[in-house]
């Protein structure tokens, strides 16, 4: 089996509630309008809830802080153990 080593959507597990979507501080941090509730635009979001599922736009912005993994319902979002940086 492989090893994986980067943000991963489990298709088959997710659900489309968008958790991984409203919880991502980079969206929040760069948007404004995510700021004000009404929701990321496609060109600071990581990953955008398209046609009932979750999707990986941009994942060049993703800081694999793991936020998004810990708020899927389904556990349909992986990110990995090694890769998640660490608050000091």
């Amino acid at each position: 089996m492989n090893e994986i080593t980067e943000l991963t959507i489990y298709e088959d597990l997710c659900i489309g509630c968008g958790n991984c979507v409203v919880i991502c501080p980079v969206s929040t941090k760069d948007s404004d309008d995510a700021k004000y509730g009404k929701g990321p635009s496609e060109e600071v979001t990581i990953t955008m809830v398209i046609n009932g599922k979750a999707n990986i736009i941009n994942l060049d912005k993703c800081t694999l802080c793991g936020m998004c993994e810990d708020a899927c319902p389904t556990d349909a979002i992986f990110v990995p153990e090694k890769k998640k940086k660490k608050e000091a």
